[in-house]
């Protein structure tokens, strides 16, 4: 009986023990488990932000480089450098892009929209503005932006001048080479660029060639005359969002990062971060402003803002085309700038409706003696009733003109040789990249 007893002792053990041993390996395969769906969450998760990384590395190099994804001299350093990760793009219009960032086995799809500046529009052309004519005048040789290629043969659809008004050729009757000219390899032995001989070129669609009719320029016929595709007109434009990338409702504000900036500068009347509070004229002409912008840019400012109208002249600049590009904005005042000789860089324009312009060019004349003027008082009216922008005499400009001054007249008159060039009007375009809403993706 004592036997029994103890065999049924056994037994009952044997199976408590039997029963904890099944009951701890299932323990320890739902631990085994967990720990292996917790090894693969923290793998997920790290494959996951290598993507989320690399996307984040596109936008901020995107931002920071000034070049969209389809630029050539956009390097992809993200994908390049972060290990694991392969950042690749789409393109689904003109202005936004895909970035596909894979993590391996995780992937992240993002996109964003380039809605200013260097990364859309921006300043893509020799001159744009806001304007209602462009009045040229005297022997004009405009380089323009080879802006892509049209053709098999690398003609480019060139850019000169985009405006919202429309461009018009005025001859002074006294010349016999007056005229408009859209440079490029097939004519640039007839008038070069700033840096020499011009070497893209433009799609014959997208040459010019403007004169006064009346007044035949050697060498061509009345069927030389053509307004090529390199002059868009009539087209909606808002120069200061291009540049700035912010509406002009928020000058104060660009104006204030140009004066916090260690090579920025601030011309006129008021006083920004301890940077202006110059004398200006009744009629808001800054009193010096050629010898001030001149000292300012020998100083070594790259970034100058003019409050009010401004007068420039006589090569204070150089006189030659260099490197040493600036921008330059002269803000709700009218511009002469007359034999300044060279300017490297971008120069923005912006005058406001309210500006009478024959009390400001009255009082230019009267007031302002240095540079010498190019018109006298009796020339104002009619002639400068509605000019807000007055070149003048031999210039090179080698950069790009933006301009703002609706209903306005930008009149150019003389032997001027306007180039575009995205090296030195670039660098102080402030585009701006945004993240487009609902277009998460993450695998």
């Amino acid at each position: 009986m004592k036997k029994q007893q103890g065999l049924a002792t056994l037994l009952i053990t044997s199976m408590l023990l039997i029963a904890a041993l099944i009951f701890s390996l299932a323990s320890y395969k739902n631990v085994f488990y967990q720990i292996k769906r917790a090894q693969n969450e923290v793998l997920a998760r790290q494959a996951h932000w290598l993507a989320e990384g690399g996307v984040e590395c596109a936008f901020a190099e995107m931002n920071a480089s000034g070049h969209i994804a389809n630029d050539p001299a956009y390097l992809n350093t993200c994908s390049n450098d972060l290990a694991k990760t392969t950042v690749s793009f789409l393109f689904p219009s003109s202005n936004q892009v895909k970035i596909i960032s894979e993590g391996s086995p995780d992937s992240v799809v993002k996109s964003i929209v380039a809605n200013t500046a260097m990364f859309s529009e921006g300043i893509n052309s020799t001159i744009k503005m806001n304007a209602s004519v462009l009045e040229l005048t005297g022997s004009q040789h405009f380089v323009p932006n080879p802006a892509e290629i049209v053709t098999n043969s690398d003609h480019f659809a060139c850019k000169s001048v985009v405006t919202s008004g429309i461009v018009s050729y005025v001859g002074s009757t006294s010349g016999t080479d007056e005229h408009f000219l859209t440079t490029d390899s097939t004519v640039s032995h007839h008038g070069g660029g700033p840096e020499g001989a011009v070497t893209f070129t433009c799609d014959s669609s997208y040459r010019s060639n403007l004169f006064d009719t009346t007044n035949i320029p050697d060498g061509f016929v009345m069927g030389d005359l053509v307004k090529g595709q390199d002059i868009i007109e009539n087209t909606e434009v808002d120069v200061f969002k291009d540049i700035f990338g912010v509406a002009h409702t928020e000058w104060k504000t660009v104006r204030s990062e140009i004066a916090q900036d260690p090579k920025g500068d601030i011309i006129g009347p008021n006083t920004v971060d301890g940077k202006g509070g110059d004398i200006i004229t009744a009629k808001g002409w800054v009193s010096g402003c050629s010898q001030l912008v001149e000292a300012s840019f020998l100083a070594g400012n790259k970034k100058i803002w003019v409050d009010g109208s401004c007068a420039l002249g006589a090569n204070i600049f150089g006189g030659v085309v260099s490197d040493k590009s600036i921008l330059l904005v002269i803000h709700d005042g009218f511009v002469e700038f007359n034999a300044a000789g060279a300017f490297n860089g971008l120069l923005y324009q912006y005058a406001s409706a309210v500006l009478d312009a024959k009390s400001i060019w009255e009082d230019r004349v009267d007031n302002i003696s240095v540079p010498v003027k190019a018109f006298n008082k009796s020339d104002i009216e009619p002639d400068f009733l509605n000019v807000s922008f007055f070149v003048n005499g031999s210039t090179y400009i080698d950069g790009a003109i933006g301009i703002d001054a609706s209903e306005r007249t930008v009149r150019i008159n003389g032997s001027i040789i306007p180039s575009y060039n995205a090296d030195k009007s670039s660098e102080f375009i402030n585009g701006k990249l945004t993240w487009i809403e609902g277009t998460w993706y993450d695998f």
